[in-house]
């Protein structure tokens, strides 16, 4: 009788932890991740987000946005309506993290893959992990320019008359990070009058960088201000005929980062993800389909 009550008990234990088991899986079956595209990565993070789905036998809703700006001011309103269902973002940009660094609504992380990080690109403040990256700088069409200007002094050249296509820095990041990155090289007090400089070279200020793109193909200027890790992508539509500099004066790093919401009910999902993004497996697909170098070192380029 003792024995047939010891079975009986570990039998309903043994039910009770697949039960449980089974709840665990179901709970943690979907991640919803807000992420950045643009026209030219357009589908890249469902495109190589299978493997991991795969392996963890899960699903992800995905929320795409065009500007990290747009991803931010969506994710706050939610948040402070109480309404963010959101577990993930990725696309962060340099910018955006000062506000969000100054925000609460993100965990500390700590990946095993962070050692293969790039030394310049460690995970910020504990909670921000770098993903992708460029030099900002200005991309040309060969076909219309024979050479390059090599300084900011040589860009201010008449010969230059509106060619240059500037994405306007109140719309898009590419173009807030270069206004900011001038601030910083020039002085709030003479940032200004380079620009003024500039004026009657600039021939367009698209309010999205996927437009700015646009104009810059159909050759409505000829010089376009852009991550340099965009030429490979152009060349490939237009037959090698674009090339990038980067001016003496020097320049930015656009970055983008991933960052795990503190109110996700999926923080374990979320953070292993984190972990697949800046892994060999899927940063070797950064470069040429996000248009964006990889942040991991093991990640060699040829071009």
């Amino acid at each position: 009788m003792k024995r047939n009550i010891i079975i009986l008990v570990l039998i309903i234990i043994f039910f009770s932890a697949c039960k449980k088991e089974k709840s665990v899986i179901k709970e943690n079956s979907k991640l919803i991740i807000y992420a950045t595209e643009n026209k030219s990565s357009e589908g890249f993070w469902q495109n190589y987000s299978q493997q991991f789905t795969d392996i963890f036998d899960c699903d992800i809703e995905w929320k795409i946005f065009a500007e990290p700006e747009d991803l931010y001011l969506t994710l706050k309103t939610k948040i402070d309506s109480m309404n963010c269902e959101a577990d993930l973002v990725l696309g962060i940009d340099n910018l955006t993290l000062n506000k969000a660094s100054l925000d609460s609504i993100f965990i500390p992380v700590k990946l095993s893959n962070e050692g293969k990080l790039l030394s310049e690109f460690k995970i910020f403040e504990e909670r921000f992990v770098p993903i992708a990256y460029s030099p900002v700088g200005f991309i040309y069409n060969e076909n219309i320019h024979f050479d390059y200007p090599k300084t900011f002094g040589e860009l201010q050249d008449g010969m230059y008359y509106k060619k240059l296509i500037v994405p306007n820095p109140k719309n898009t990041s590419i173009g807030a990070n270069y206004l900011a990155f001038t601030v910083a090289a020039f002085g709030r007090n003479a940032y200004g009058h380079f620009w003024r400089s500039l004026k009657d070279n600039i021939i367009n200020t698209p309010d999205s960088f996927d437009l700015a793109v646009d104009k810059f193909l159909a050759e409505m200027g000829s010089i376009l201000i852009a991550p340099i890790s965009m030429e490979n992508y152009l060349n490939e539509l237009n037959a090698d005929s674009y090339g990038s500099f980067i001016p003496l004066e020097g320049t930015t790093d656009f970055i983008e980062y991933g960052a795990i919401l503190k109110n996700s009910n999926h923080q374990i999902l979320a953070k292993n993800f984190l972990n697949y993004v800046i892994s060999d497996e899927f940063q070797i697909n950064v470069f040429a389909y996000k248009r964006l170098f990889p942040t991991n070192k093991n990640i060699k380029l040829n071009f």
